[in-house]
C-alpha cells in the first residue's frame, strides 16, 4: 500500500497555505495550484490507485474551485483513502468555515461526494510501475511528520456519522427540503467539540453558526451572480474573500481570544484570502 502525503505551501500574497498531495509511487495532484516544493503536513497508508480515481479530473476532485471547495477540500478529498487532512495548514480550519471538510456544504454536494466515493470504492492497489518524484518532494517525504492525532480520526469519523442517515435516506424530494448551510452548521458543532472539547459554550456556537449561515447565503447569491455571468471570476473571488474577512471579525468579537485561536489556529485580526483570484480567472474566462 502506497503512502499519501499531503503538502503545504506558502503564499505570502493569500496569507494562507496552498496544499497539494503526492503518493510514494510517484502521483503527484497539484489540486489547482503548484505541485512542487513546500512542506509534508500529513501522511497515510491507502490505495494510491484509489486517490487518483477520486482526484479525477485534474486532480480537482470534483470540487467547484472557490464554489464548493478550495486547495484545502480537494486535497482532503484525495487523501480519503488514508483518512488523513490537510488540517495543519495555515487557513484551514478558517476554510471549512465556507466549505466544509469535504466540500459537502448542500444535499447536491454530498450526493456527488458519495456517489464518488462509491465509483472509486472498487478501485484498489497502487501503481503497477512506481514514477519517480521530483527530488525536492521526495527530500520533503524523508522527513518525519507528526502522526494523525486519535482525536482527528475519531472527528472525522463523526462527520462521516453526520452524513450516514442522508446518504441512506436521500431522495429527489431531500434536494428541495434542505437548506444548503444546514450541513457545515453540524460540522461547525463537530470542530467545536474536536477544537474545544470541556471548554465548548453552546451558546457562542450557535451565535457562530448564525453568523455563518449569513455569509453562506450570501456566498450562493455570488455563486448565483457568478453562474449568470453578472461578475466575473476575480470579481467573485475579491467579493468571497471580503465576505470571508468579514465572518472571521465577526467571530472574533463573539468569542474570546483564546476560543478563538484554538477554534481556527489563527489569531484575531489576521487576515488572509481563501480563493484565489488568479485560479477564479483562470476557470470563468
Amino acid at each position: 500500500m502506497a503512502q499519501l502525503n499531503g503538502f503545504a505551501i506558502v503564499i505570502s500574497w493569500l496569507g494562507a497555505d496552498h496544499t497539494y498531495v503526492t503518493s510514494s509511487d510517484g502521483y503527484v495532484w497539484p489540486c489547482w495550484g503548484r505541485s512542487s516544493g513546500g512542506r509534508m503536513i500529513s501522511s497515510g497508508n491507502g490505495s494510491s490507485a484509489q486517490a487518483n480515481c477520486l482526484s479525477q479530473t485534474d486532480s480537482h476532485a470534483g470540487i467547484i474551485y472557490g464554489v464548493t471547495g478550495v486547495c484545502h477540500q480537494t486535497a482532503n478529498r484525495i487523501l480519503w483513502p488514508s483518512r488523513t487532512t490537510v488540517s495543519s495548514s495555515s487557513g484551514y480550519w478558517a476554510s471549512t468555515l465556507l466549505y466544509g471538510v469535504y466540500g459537502t456544504m448542500g444535499v447536491p454536494q454530498l450526493l456527488e461526494w458519495e456517489a464518488r466515493k462509491e465509483r472509486c470504492s472498487s478501485v484498489s492497489g497502487d501503481r503497477q510501475i512506481a514514477a519517480a518524484l521530483p527530488a525536492s518532494i521526495r527530500a520533503a517525504t524523508e522527513k518525519a511528520v507528526a502522526p494523525q492525532p486519535a482525536a482527528e480520526r475519531e472527528f472525522l469519523d463523526k462527520i462521516d456519522t453526520l452524513y450516514a442517515p442522508y446518504v441512506k435516506t436521500m431522495t429527489i424530494a431531500k434536494l428541495t427540503e434542505m437548506k444548503p448551510v444546514d450541513f457545515l452548521a453540524k460540522e461547525l458543532d463537530l470542530i467545536a467539540d474536536y477544537k474545544l472539547g470541556a471548554d465548548k459554550n453552546p451558546e457562542q456556537i450557535s451565535s457562530l453558526q448564525h453568523i455563518q449561515s449569513d455569509a453562506l447565503k450570501e456566498k450562493a447569491n455570488l455563486a448565483m451572480a457568478l453562474n449568470n455571468r453578472t461578475i466575473n471570476g476575480e470579481e467573485y473571488a475579491s467579493k468571497v474573500n471580503d465576505l470571508f474577512g468579514t465572518m472571521l471579525n465577526q467571530f472574533s468579537k463573539t468569542i474570546d481570544r483564546e476560543t478563538y485561536v484554538k477554534l481556527l489556529d489563527i489569531k484575531p485580526g489576521v487576515t488572509f484570502s481563501i480563493v484565489d483570484p488568479k485560479i477564479m480567472a483562470k476557470m470563468h474566462k
